[in-house]
């Protein structure tokens, strides 16, 4: 395995030293070619020079890896420079390469069945502690006027920097998952628990259903675009499935319309044109919704 390694970065050096001349000879050249532009041309040259400036990278992580060297800031991918390798601890993906994303999603209760919004999410790369994007976090959450009652968080997250952290949205009271020092009855434990898992199924429904597990853009930015359009899709998709709510019980009554001139009105004087009582059908009276009020508890 070393020896083909070796042979490999001997001709990515070999590839690189006649990338150089290219590139140069790029630079000098004042030839113009029909349906290319400048712009198109200077766009080539940079793409090129960036793509040599990647496998000098790879070849000098190759020499220090066999030295025995510490790499620090490792490259792992040529498509996308800015990913880090990302320390999952699972039996099978121990390690993956990426960015972790961190998401919120705020409920107005926990009980069965609570569906709410996502927040804007939260990322960086490479293997980043889940308390170490909990303040951007909690910025989002001052700036929409959100006050937390309950928070479920996973297991990963520390309690009292969790708790330090959320203590500027209302102090609420934190569920980590698995942590057996959590407060509560074992009914309000086992009701957080149960909303934890259920947010757990809904990240799981936003990368299959829309596309947030692998971001088909480069660069950390890129990978936040692509992460905040699939949020705004779910959220988009959660307000369409909310049911409307009416400010009164019954429809408001049509006004009648005033009679043409020389006309007679369809009904005669001192009736109503409104069925009998016995035979007017009831009117259905539709249970509305009273909105949110309060505090509301986060998932993350």
């Amino acid at each position: 395995m070393r020896r083909l390694t070796l042979e490999a970065a001997a001709q990515v050096r070999s590839l690189v030293r006649e990338a150089r001349r290219v590139l140069a000879q790029a630079r000098r050249s004042r030839s113009r070619t029909a349906g290319i532009s400048r712009a198109s041309r200077a766009r080539a040259i940079a793409a090129l020079e960036q793509a040599i400036g990647l496998a000098e990278r790879v070849v000098e992580q190759t020499r220090m890896r066999f030295a025995g060297q510490k790499i620090t800031d490792r490259l792992v991918s040529l498509h996308d420079p800015d990913a880090r390798p990302v320390r999952r601890g699972k039996l099978s993906k121990p390690n993956e390469f990426g960015y972790v994303v961190q998401l919120t999603e705020v409920t107005a209760n926990t009980r069965h069945g609570a569906r709410g919004l996502l927040l804007p999410p939260k990322l960086e790369a490479g293997s980043t502690h889940e308390n170490a994007l909990l303040p951007a976090t909690t910025a989002a959450l001052q700036a929409v006027g959100i006050t937390v009652r309950e928070a479920a968080v996973d297991a990963g997250f520390l309690r009292a920097r969790t708790e330090q952290a959320l203590a500027g949205v209302g102090d609420p009271e934190v569920f980590v998952a698995g942590d057996p020092g959590n407060a509560g009855s074992r009914r309000t434990r086992r009701r957080r628990a149960r909303f934890r898992v259920g947010c757990k199924a809904r990240i799981s429904h936003l990368k299959r259903n829309y596309g947030a597990g692998r971001s088909r853009l480069k660069g950390t930015q890129g990978t936040k675009i692509w992460e905040s359009w699939a949020v705004l899709a779910y959220d988009l998709d959660t307000l369409a499935r909310l049911p409307l709510r009416r400010s009164s019980g019954r429809p408001p009554a049509p006004r009648p319309l005033p009679a043409a001139a020389g006309s007679r009105p369809s009904c005669a004087r001192g009736r109503s044109s409104s069925p009998p009582a016995h035979r007017r059908p009831a009117a259905r009276r539709t249970p509305r919704s009273s909105p949110a009020r309060g505090r509301s508890p986060t998932g993350l």
